[in-house]
């Protein structure tokens, strides 16, 4: 009923040659709508990625990351010059359930902790943060959408599927995130 593409848990993996200049904003967007054995693979979902074959955590970018060790989804970002990426990772079991997530990134916002915001079918995650932010840096003005696999690692391929993929460079509203998270998961599961 709804389009997708499926990946095998062996760094399959979508992604651009072409770059899109997000040094313009320092806001962005992320909306997926995905299915996966979460807990087989570190599979990224989708992200805008400096590189093509690193992580966004290491090379900058925008990630929506699966983990095996855990089985939740985290969206995370790593701002252009700053020294560690910021997350926020949710405390839900992922595997096997069809999912929408939504992530607001604002690297100038007052306070680190309003930097990422995370909304998984239509309820925002309240989860754990870390790292640092480099505030108000811009994004790097050469970023790839990459969707699959999280990095050229054989072990890090998102094992499912990925039904939708939005990225824009502003930051929704939590209300329009939630109304957002919200249609998408009625599509993905009518």
């Amino acid at each position: 009923r709804v389009p997708s593409v499926a990946y095998a848990a062996s760094g399959e993996a979508h992604g651009t040659s072409t770059t899109i200049d997000w040094s313009a904003s320092n806001k962005a967007t992320i909306l997926t709508v995905w299915i996966s054995d979460a807990n087989t693979a570190n599979g990224g979902i989708a992200s805008i990625a400096a590189s093509l074959t690193t992580t966004c955590s290491t090379s900058g970018g925008i990630e929506h990351l699966l983990g095996a060790s855990s089985g939740y989804w985290t969206p995370l970002h790593r701002p252009a010059g700053a020294g560690d990426f910021w997350l926020e990772r949710d405390t839900i079991d992922d595997t096997g359930v069809a999912r929408v997530t939504v992530s607001l990134h604002d690297t100038t916002a007052a306070s680190e902790a309003d930097e990422i915001r995370g909304y998984q079918d239509g309820i925002e995650i309240t989860g754990s943060t870390t790292g640092t932010s480099g505030g108000g840096a811009n994004w790097q003005s050469a970023l790839h959408a990459v969707m699959g696999a999280r990095d050229a690692q054989g072990d890090e391929g998102l094992d499912g599927r990925l039904h939708r993929f939005v990225a824009m460079p502003s930051a929704l509203t939590n209300a329009q995130a939630l109304r957002a998270s919200q249609c998408l998961l009625y599509t993905a599961r009518t």
